[in-house]
């Protein structure tokens, strides 16, 4: 996890350092990003950041509230807001997260 913030729209926002650089180098290759793009995602992840969510790769990925009634999210995982306060106050910045099926 790369940052942590309150949000208006999903109330609390643990973001994932996507792209990471496994894909970041396989968009390289794909020519779906440049080269600059490459080292500033590679760059950001070293220094232990967000990487840019700028990018065709897309990002701005995270687990966040605002509930699970419903499939509503863009590629995130939102969850009920009694458990993005618990993650949100228990997982720090840079604590690994792995999402599997």
């Amino acid at each position: 996890m790369c940052e942590k913030h309150v949000s208006r729209r999903f109330y609390l926002f643990l973001g994932l350092s996507y792209p990471n650089a496994r894909d970041a180098q396989a968009g390289y290759r794909a020519g779906r990003i440049t080269q600059a793009q490459l080292q500033a995602i590679e760059s950001a992840i070293r220094a232990g950041k967000c990487p840019p969510w700028n990018t065709p790769l897309g990002g701005a990925i995270g687990i966040h509230g605002g509930g699970t009634k419903r499939d509503w999210t863009l590629g995130c995982i939102a969850v009920d807001d009694a458990h993005i306060e618990l993650l949100y106050m228990l997982v720090p910045v840079g604590c690994p997260v792995q999402i599997t099926p």
